[in-house]
């Protein structure tokens, strides 16, 4: 056998050799017992309460920390509001509100497919897999209010259609706002006239409310400002 031609068969047998030992594990390859993170994901949650629940789970500090940043409100007992969605072609009362208690809901109002829910974020997993009904579970929509001014009646010059009787007589207004805070209070102290009409859902099954739950007041000032322009309505 030549020289060139054994250089060459050392050659193959080394790439050879080289091939078996990355396709088989051999050698010192760095890190391969080690697995892609897989991205924080649940078919039934909206992602960041994925990440709050993964947070908390590291420590409340780092839980409250993640909250803050994410502008989410934490309730006593490490609980947060959310929006329940029933599942296509269901309604809120296909929801089997009794397991979703036993592992730690409170229910705070249901309508059509949607049930508003304060639920323990050490749940969040559970209660999606183990409470029939549920299609998907969010955190509540968000708007953002505009400014309310309550100078409106002077600045219009309402006051002038009021004395010649356009005051809104006959007139209905419905007011859908963030929140209703201090509605009653409004209602006793002749801010708001005693016959206002308190609805907390649209739909099916609506029931009177007195709002003693809400926190945002947004709803009641735009309240007074309609009662101010249009008296009569």
């Amino acid at each position: 056998m030549s020289n060139n031609t054994h250089s060459k068969l050392v050659a193959i047998l080394g790439g050879a050799f080289a091939l078996i030992v990355l396709f088989t594990g051999g050698g010192h390859a760095q890190n391969l017992d080690t697995y892609p993170t897989k991205a924080l994901s649940h078919p039934k949650l909206e992602s960041l309460l994925m990440q709050l629940k993964s947070r908390f789970e590291e420590g409340r500090t780092a839980g409250e920390k993640f909250a803050e940043a994410s502008d989410l409100k934490i309730k006593e007992g490490d609980m947060i509001t959310v929006f329940i969605i029933a599942e296509p072609g269901k309604t809120a009362d296909d929801i089997d509100k009794d397991a979703l208690k036993a592992l730690g809901g409170r229910i705070i109002k249901s309508s059509e497919n949607v049930t508003k829910a304060d639920v323990p974020i050490s749940m969040l997993t559970e209660i999606a897999d183990k409470v029939s009904g549920i299609g998907y579970i969010k955190l509540p929509d968000r708007p953002s209010p505009l400014a309310y001014q309550s100078e409106g009646v002077v600045l219009s010059g309402a006051f002038s259609y009021h004395s010649d009787g356009y005051t809104g007589l006959g007139v209905k207004v419905a007011v859908i706002d963030l929140g209703f805070a201090g509605l009653l209070p409004a209602i006793l102290n002749g801010d708001l006239p005693s016959n206002v009409v308190t609805v907390d859902c649209t739909g099916v099954g609506c029931v009177p409310s007195t709002f003693s739950y809400e926190t945002d007041p947004h709803g009641t000032a735009v309240a007074e400002i309609v009662h101010d322009m249009a008296p009569g309505a």
